[in-house]
């Protein structure tokens, strides 16, 4: 249940990045929400009334978190914040297990679908697949205030989500009103068939009202397959996410990381049928973490670039890389490779601005210091020219995971921090931990906050 992190660190000579004069914003406020265990943001939107909506998990009981129901182990949330990060209603979910919401969605009658991935079979998690603690697909509805409406869980008897490969559940609701989720299933029963080996990415269509599975497609081969995000233009369903070329096996992991890919497929959004399928990179590794809709109806996509050859000529060293598709026929239209010489940088989610350009939520780490990231910001125009770049964080690690552009184009972005000097820090005492994984929730660790963050 844990998302993609950067998974080689390696001193490079030089990078290539082109910047534009464009002022750098400064920090307006910041806050710290969560309790003495770990909790973290991993999605913001904002709402129909103004608001803002996050979601993540928690597994604190006090502090932000005091009052909500006693579940064990890591509870699901949502929480409501006016303009200046105030908290307006916050609400936890799930069950004994582990439960996490990944990504969130406002309805048009202002319900709110949030999406993620549930362990339980018992308190608010029904009809669970497989082994308690295992992990199925969480689709949850709600009211405006969080109230929850319905739930259910989608999955065989395997996992539907990877400790060492997890990203995240894309989320969409059709012109029609329908919703599909993507994700990754390693199982073959179930609600899940033709998997193609390993994990596969997994894209499913519900009926809004019931629940019930209106149609679904596993996509990948015998490597590793997870489908990040899914889109619909011009009524055709796009589908991004990583994935491997070579398959898993207990004696080559390290080459499982080394030759990620990112990828793209165009889909009949009645049949799911395929249309084309596109993998990009070079010879080393990449992923594609997140991709966003542009104004002019393409897809751009974000991650991460090792390689300086393949698709990745340009590149020097491991950096954040954006890159523009053509959804005809997927070919690549631009491409950006941002970062700091010799550090490591990726980027875990984007959003589309309001100009047309985007706005890229990650992490840059400094290989002197490798187990102590910092949180990265990255401002592109429509044309991928990197417009400004902010490092944020404290003493300790700090990432970020979610972002969104505010109407009067301040930025907001939202995160995680285990630094005890950002003002309002909740965390307990730090266990000292070899930070490779993201989040790393299911190993013991250091505690951290839910971090909010805008910029003006």
């Amino acid at each position: 249940m844990t998302l993609q992190y950067i998974t080689m660190i390696t001193i490079f000579s030089g990078s290539l990045f082109q910047f534009t004069n464009v002022p750098v914003p400064q920090i307006n406020w910041q806050k710290c929400i969560g309790g003495t265990k770990k909790d973290q943001f991993l999605s913001v939107i904002q709402l129909r009334d103004g608001n803002f909506l996050y979601c993540g998990a928690t597994e604190s009981r006090n502090g932000d978190f005091s009052g909500q129901p006693g579940q064990s182990g890591s509870n699901a949330f949502l929480l409501k914040v006016d303009d200046t990060g105030g908290v307006i209603w916050k609400q936890t979910y799930g069950g004994t297990r582990d439960e996490v919401f990944y990504n969130v969605i406002e309805a048009a009658n202002g319900d709110i679908i949030a999406v993620g991935t549930a362990g339980s079979n018992d308190q608010q998690v029904t009809n669970h697949h497989g082994v308690p603690g295992s992990d199925d697909i969480w689709l949850v509805k709600t009211n405006s205030n969080g109230h929850l409406i319905k739930e259910r869980c989608y999955g065989g008897t395997q996992s539907e989500s990877t400790v060492e490969l997890g990203m995240s559940e894309g989320l969409m609701i059709d012109q029609s009103g329908s919703i599909f989720f993507v994700g990754e299933t390693s199982s073959n029963d179930g609600d899940v068939s033709g998997n193609h080996g390993d994990y596969d990415g997994w894209i499913v269509k519900v009926d809004p009202t019931t629940f019930n599975i209106i149609n679904l497609k596993t996509i990948g081969d015998a490597a590793y397959d997870a489908a990040y995000n899914i889109y619909e233009i011009n009524g055709a369903l796009f589908v991004t996410g990583s994935k491997s070329t070579v398959p898993y096996t207990t004696t080559n992991s390290k080459d499982v990381e080394d030759h990620g890919k990112g990828f793209a497929t165009k889909l009949d959004a009645t049949t799911f049928n395929t249309d084309w399928y596109k993998i990009y990179g070079g010879s080393g590794s990449e992923y594609c973490n997140a991709s966003v809709v542009t104004q002019d109806q393409k897809l751009v996509l974000t991650g991460h670039a090792a390689s300086s050859d393949g698709d990745c000529g340009g590149n020097y060293g491991f950096n954040t890389w954006t890159w523009k598709i053509n959804p005809d026929d997927g070919n690549i239209l631009w491409k950006n490779f941002t970062g700091v010489a010799g550090d490591t940088t990726s980027a875990f989610n984007m959003a589309a601005t309001h100009d047309g350009g985007f706005v890229l939520a990650g992490a840059i780490i400094n290989p002197l210091d490798p187990s102590l990231p910092d949180g990265y910001l990255v401002r592109l125009n429509s044309n991928g020219d990197t417009l400004w770049t902010k490092r944020i964080g404290g003493s300790n690690v700090d990432y970020f995971l979610a972002v969104v552009e505010k109407n009067d184009n301040r930025i907001l972005a939202g995160g995680q921090t285990y630094s005890s000097d950002i003002a309002g820090f909740h965390g307990g005492p730090f266990t000292s931990q070899k930070f490779r994984l993201y989040p790393g929730k299911k190993k013991n660790g250091p505690a951290s906050d839910a971090w909010m963050v805008e910029l003006k």
